[in-house]
């Protein structure tokens, strides 16, 4: 009974002492004694990886994006075509490429204008005049004369068809003449291979 005894009360001490102790022990964290509470604090938090620059060489900044550069100015021109093409056909594919039918403004560019004709093999040239309700309309507003002898008709004397759009022509020498809008169309024979047109494109204010 006296061994007995002393066991009983040596299993209560140790359940006291079990009892005794807190539930959320942790396991222990190993601390520098020498280290300030600074460094202990970085040390506890992971450092996130730094995100790589490829385009960048070590130790530079990435350099900074290049301004676009400005357009470059349209300078005024012309553009010939030797093609066989109405007069609205010719204004408008000139339209399409930003410019106009040329308009001739003095005897210079009159002179500019059959050089370029005569270099690409046109003797006849849709110019940018045309008429409207009977008056001769620029596509700029402005224009000089050179109608050939006996011109302007107005209708053609074979058909009386309206004679509304202008070409310059060399028939016995430059000068200008009021024709259909198509007459490659109705005159092949007369007409075809002959014909073009000169774009005219302004300077850029």
């Amino acid at each position: 009974m006296v061994i007995a005894a002393i066991l009983m009360n040596a299993m209560l001490k140790d359940y006291e002492e079990k009892r005794s102790q807190p539930d959320n022990l942790v396991e222990p964290v190993a601390v520098d004694p020498y280290a300030s509470p600074e460094e202990e604090t970085e040390s506890a938090q992971p450092e996130a990886p730094a995100a790589p620059d490829e385009f960048a060489e070590p130790g530079e900044a990435s350099p900074a994006p290049e301004e676009s550069a400005a357009p470059t100015p349209v300078e005024h021109g012309y553009q010939v075509f030797k093609e066989d093409v109405s007069w609205t056909q010719a204004q408008r594919k000139c339209a399409d490429l930003g410019g106009h039918l040329v308009v001739i403004n003095d005897e210079e560019e009159l002179q500019e204008v059959i050089r370029l004709a005569e270099e690409a093999g046109i003797s006849r040239v849709w110019i940018g005049c045309h008429r409207v309700n009977g008056e001769e309309i620029w596509e700029t507003g402005e224009g000089i004369y050179r109608w050939a002898p006996g011109e302007p008709t107005y209708v053609d004397t074979n058909d009386r068809v309206a004679e509304d759009y202008v070409m310059l022509w060399d028939h016995n020498g430059w000068a200008y003449n009021d024709n259909r809008d198509d007459p490659c169309a109705d005159y092949p024979e007369f007409y075809s291979g002959t014909m073009g047109y000169i774009c005219e494109f302004e300077a850029a204010g």
